[in-house]
């Protein structure tokens, strides 16, 4: 699912920042300027739900691989793995 439609009801909301919030470690802050990447939340692999090895429940991918400017604006596994809640600021 892209972040951009989780975030959709949202749009009357002034929104300066996107806070990424794990179930374990410290939360990500990303300027609002990261909606404009297709950034996706996933919960599964095809029709399998993430193990937890591999990030489940939900993640976070940002497509460093064709957007390389993110590379210092994402965290540096390209991924946020155990996601428990977006928080707009």
């Amino acid at each position: 699912v892209p972040l951009q439609a989780l975030l959709d009801n949202q749009r009357s909301v002034e929104m300066n920042s996107i806070r990424l919030v794990p179930f374990v470690g410290p939360s990500v802050k990303l300027d609002k300027r990261i909606l404009s990447y297709p950034v996706y939340v996933t919960i599964s692999l095809g029709k399998t739900p993430l193990h937890p090895a591999l990030g489940g429940p939900f993640s976070i991918i940002f497509p460093i691989e064709t957007h390389p400017e993110l590379a210092n604006t994402v965290p540096e596994s390209g991924a946020l793995f155990f996601l428990d809640k977006v928080v707009v600021e």
